[in-house]
């Protein structure tokens, strides 16, 4: 029969480092965003602009994408641990009758 064992710990430990990666990665995004505006002013040229705003768009949407990622990781941690102490209630309840 085979074992499993869930540390609920490590997975809300491992959760909670991929929201700050991701908190990190949205912060320094914006703050690479801030400085590119305060300096777009001087661009004569707007190819260099139109280049910029369209790997902005792109970077946001891969941000929203690995924002979208983490909601559903932590979703699926939340059921997880669900299921995992529904499953320990039911085995202990075995053991009881």
């Amino acid at each position: 029969m085979t074992t499993y064992q869930v540390s609920l710990e490590q997975m809300q430990y491992v959760e909670g480092e991929m929201q700050a990666i991701n908190n990190r990665l949205s912060q320094t995004l914006a703050n690479l965003n801030d400085e590119v505006h305060r300096n777009l002013q001087h661009w004569l040229n707007s190819d260099p602009r139109q280049l910029y705003n369209t790997r902005q768009k792109e970077w946001t949407e891969l941000v929203a994408a690995m924002q979208n990622l983490l909601n559903r990781a932590q979703v699926a941690v939340g059921n997880i641990g669900e299921h995992y102490a529904a499953g320990e209630k039911y085995g202990v309840s075995l053991w009881e009758q």
